[in-house]
């Protein structure tokens, strides 16, 4: 994480006012209460940095509490049984506290990233859903390629051999993914050396397969399983907008051959 050498000197730092504030005000607070108020670093460290931070609190502000507060003050020796006891439940009150508050701060980076992705998927299904069908599939490729690279469809009917932008290892993996309706291609476990990703958008039992076509990500970075589980979803919903346009020009094509019928 970038943001963790400056997490780990905000611990240091929330801790060292925390042992400045209590050491001055012992008298008034009392070991109990002075002894809660290390914990309010660890708070801050965990939910701020996430666990690392959170382990820094805790230790140093045990540490400091007793060096500062637990008498034989201004030494780390206990010479009292209450004293050892107020640090080691100190230490380990801090130390669970850091691991609980690193838990609720992932869970609250995961829903977020739920939440986006459902928003996401919204977005694509309204996208799709104005105007016909036909335009509509055009408007979600251009969707997905502002969000992540370049996209196309590839089918059966319109294979990418001969297309400059596709390598020999690309065509492969396109193959193998029109043939088998198998996510492969860059960030895959099949023919993972490949810089598109390929991604079915019809299932596995359909004569017509065809596959979203996605170029390595701008920032050269390698797509994540995460990434890649949202691109299915996202490409079944292409998948569906693409069917519509099929059956909408069949009817057209229907109705046109009846036109002529009609007039011979």
């Amino acid at each position: 994480m970038n943001r963790l050498p400056g997490s780990l000197l905000l611990a240091l730092l929330a801790v060292a006012l925390v042992a400045a504030l209590t050491a001055t005000l012992l008298p008034v607070l009392g070991l109990a209460s002075s002894a809660l108020l290390f914990l309010l670093p660890v708070l801050l460290a965990a939910t701020r940095g996430g666990l690392w931070p959170g382990l820094l609190a805790a230790l140093a502000g045990t540490a400091a509490y007793n060096f500062l507060l637990v008498e034989p003050r201004y030494t780390f020796r206990v010479d009292r049984l209450d004293g050892l006891v107020s640090v080691c439940v100190l230490a380990m009150v801090a130390l669970v506290t850091s691991r609980l508050a690193t838990r609720l701060l992932l869970r609250e980076a995961e829903a977020n990233s739920r939440a986006a992705a459902s928003a996401e998927l919204a977005q694509l299904s309204a996208v799709l859903a104005a105007g016909p069908a036909s335009k509509a599939l055009t408007h979600g490729l251009a969707f997905v390629s502002q969000h992540y690279g370049t996209a196309r469809l590839i089918d059966t009917a319109t294979p990418p051999e001969g297309d400059a932008a596709f390598s020999s290892i690309d065509l492969a993996a396109a193959a193998w993914a029109l043939h088998n309706g198998d996510c492969t291609g860059h960030g895959t476990e099949i023919i993972g050396a490949a810089d598109w990703s390929f991604v079915p958008i019809v299932p596995k039992n359909r004569s017509d397969q065809a596959v979203l076509a996605l170029a390595r990500p701008l920032e050269g970075g390698a797509r994540t399983p995460a990434d890649l589980e949202q691109v299915h979803q996202l490409a079944a919903l292409l998948g569906q907008c693409r069917d519509r346009a099929n059956l909408d020009r069949e009817r057209s094509e229907r109705a046109l051959k009846r036109e002529v019928f009609r007039r011979d």
